[in-house]
C-alpha cells in the first residue's frame, strides 16, 4: 500500500509538472500576440523611412494586425472546438512565425500590410485556443484560476515590455529586429506546449469555421475600421464615412442571418441565452474600451503637453502596466474569498475611481498624480481580467470553450476599437488638448462606472464564486 501511495504521488507530481511547462508554453504563445499588438508602435518611424507610405501606411500597418485578429476569433475558436485546441495553437504558432518573418523581409510598406494581416491569422490561431488547452488542463476551479492568473498576467507583461523592448530593438538592431524577436521565443512556445499538451478525443460539434459567416464579420469589422481610421481625413459626415458605417450595419446583421441558419455556426446564437456569458461579453468590451482609451489619450497627454520621449512615455506607463503583469497571479485569493462578481465589479470601480481623477488633474499637475491614477486603472484592469475569463468560459457548454473565448476576445478588441476611435472624436472636437484628454477620460470612467454596474446587477446574483 504504501509502495502505491509513493507511485501515485510520483504520477500526480508528474502531472503538475507537464501542466506547468504546458502553462510556460502556451503563455510565451500568448506573449508575442500581444506584444506584437504594443511593440510595432515605437518602430513607425522607423518604418517609414524604410519602406515609405506616409502616415496613413504606418496606420494601416498597425491596424492591419488588429482588424484581422479581431474578425478571426470566432472562426479560430469555433475550429479548437472542432479540430482540437491543441492542433490549432501549434499551428498558429507556425504560422505566426512564418508571417513574423515575411513581415521583417518586406520590400515595400504594401507587402508589410499584408503580411501584417496574415499574423493576425496566426495571433488569432493562438488565443482561443490557449484558453481552451488550459480550461481542458485545469479541471479543478482553484487550479483553473491560479492557472488563467498567469496566463493574464503576461498580457500586462507584453503591455509593459512593448514599447520599451522596442525601443531598444530598433535604436540598436533596425525594426525589422521587432518581428524576429518572435522566432525563438516562438520555437520554445511550440516545443514545450508539444511536449507537454494532450490532444484528447473531440467530441461530435456544429461548430466550425463557417467561411460565408467569416468573410461577412471579416468584412464588417474591416468596413467599420475603416470608417473609424478614415473619419478625421475625410469628414464624419462626408458620404464615404456614412456608407461604410451602414456597410458595417448591413454586414452584422447578415452574419447574424448566416449563423441562424448555418448547420455549423461559428458563433451558436443559443451562447447568448446564457445571461452571465452576454454580460461577461460586455464588461470585456467595456474594460478593452477604457484600457485603449487611456493608452491613446494618455499617450498624447506625456508627448504632447509635457514632451515625452517615446521611450519616456513607455517608462511611465509602468504604473499602469506592472500591476497588470503581477496582480493577477495573486486574484485565485480574492476570488475564492470574494466571489468572481464582486472582484471583476470592484475592477471596475477602481478603473473608474483612476480615470476620473486624472479628467479632473490640471495640466501642469506633474506624474505623481498621473503615476496614482494610471496605478488605480492598472490595479482595476488586473482585478477584471481573470476572473472575467474564467466566468466566461464556465458559463459556456464544455465542447463550446473554444467558441465562448473566440467571442470574449472578438468583443474586447472591437472596444479597443471603438476605444481609440471614440475619444479622438472627443480630442478632436476639444478647444485643446487638455480638455480633450478631460473630456476622453470623463467617457472612459463613466463607462467603467456603467461596467460596474452592470457586473454586480447581473453577476452578482449568478453563482459566481467558483469560476
Amino acid at each position: 500500500m504504501n509502495e502505491t501511495s509513493i507511485m501515485a504521488g510520483t504520477k500526480q507530481e508528474g502531472k503538475r509538472n507537464r501542466s506547468s511547462w504546458l502553462l510556460a508554453g502556451l503563455s510565451l504563445g500568448y506573449f508575442i500576440v500581444l506584444l506584437d499588438t504594443t511593440v510595432v508602435t515605437v518602430a513607425l518611424p522607423a518604418i517609414r523611412d524604410a519602406l515609405g507610405g506616409g502616415l496613413g501606411g504606418m496606420s494601416w500597418v498597425s491596424c492591419a494586425y488588429t482588424m484581422v485578429f479581431a474578425s478571426m476569433l470566432l472562426g479560430m475558436g469555433a475550429l479548437a472546438d472542432r479540430l482540437g485546441a491543441a492542433s490549432v495553437f501549434l499551428s498558429g504558432i507556425v504560422l505566426f512565425m512564418l508571417a513574423s518573418v515575411l513581415c521583417a523581409v518586406s520590400p515595400a510598406i504594401g507587402w508589410l500590410i499584408g503580411f501584417r494581416a496574415l499574423l493576425g491569422v496566426g495571433g488569432a490561431a493562438l488565443l482561443p485556443s490557449s484558453l481552451t488547452i488550459i480550461a481542458e488542463t485545469f479541471t479543478e476551479p482553484a487550479r483553473r484560476a491560479k492557472a488563467l492568473g498567469i496566463w493574464a498576467a503576461v498580457s500586462g507583461l507584453a503591455l509593459a515590455a512593448g514599447p520599451i523592448i522596442g525601443g531598444i530593438l530598433v535604436d540598436t538592431l533596425g525594426w525589422q529586429s521587432i518581428f524576429l524577436l518572435n522566432i525563438p521565443v516562438g520555437i520554445l512556445s511550440w516545443l514545450w506546449t508539444r511536449a507537454n499538451v494532450d490532444f484528447p478525443a473531440r467530441k461530435p460539434t456544429k461548430s466550425g469555421m463557417d467561411p460565408a459567416g467569416q468573410l461577412a464579420g471579416l468584412l464588417a469589422v474591416a468596413a467599420l475600421t475603416s470608417a473609424f481610421m478614415e473619419g478625421d481625413d475625410l469628414g464624419w459626415g462626408s458620404p464615404a464615412i456614412l456608407c461604410l458605417f451602414a456597410a458595417s450595419a448591413l454586414l452584422i446583421g447578415l452574419f447574424v442571418w448566416i449563423e441562424k441558419r448555418s448547420g455549423s455556426p461559428m458563433l451558436p446564437l443559443s451562447l447568448f441565452k446564457s445571461r452571465v456569458l452576454v454580460t461577461g461579453l460586455a464588461a470585456g468590451l467595456l474594460i478593452n474600451f477604457g484600457l485603449s482609451g487611456v493608452l491613446f489619450v494618455m499617450t498624447l497627454y506625456f508627448q504632447q503637453l509635457h514632451r515625452y520621449s517615446a521611450m519616456e512615455t513607455g517608462l511611465a506607463f509602468l504604473a499602469l502596466t506592472l500591476p497588470m503583469a503581477v496582480n493577477p497571479m495573486l486574484m485565485s485569493r480574492l476570488i475564492s474569498r470574494f466571489g468572481a462578481a464582486r472582484t471583476i465589479g470592484t475592477g471596475f470601480l477602481l478603473a473608474c475611481t483612476g480615470m476620473l481623477i486624472q479628467a479632473m488633474l490640471p495640466a501642469d499637475a506633474g506624474y505623481i498624480p498621473a503615476g496614482i491614477s494610471l496605478l488605480l486603472i492598472g490595479c482595476g484592469i488586473s482585478f477584471i481580467l481573470p476572473p472575467l475569463v474564467s466566468v466566461v468560459m464556465t458559463a459556456a457548454p464544455q465542447d463550446k470553450t473554444g467558441t465562448a473565448s473566440g467571442a470574449l476576445n472578438a468583443f474586447r478588441q472591437l472596444g479597443a476599437t471603438l476605444g481609440v476611435a471614440l475619444p479622438g472624436i472627443f480630442m478632436a472636437a476639444s478647444p485643446d488638448l487638455n480638455h480633450g484628454v478631460m473630456r476622453s477620460l470623463l467617457l472612459t470612467g463613466l463607462l467603467c462606472l456603467a461596467g460596474s454596474l452592470l457586473v454586480f446587477r447581473y453577476l452578482g446574483s449568478s453563482s459566481t464564486r467558483s469560476s
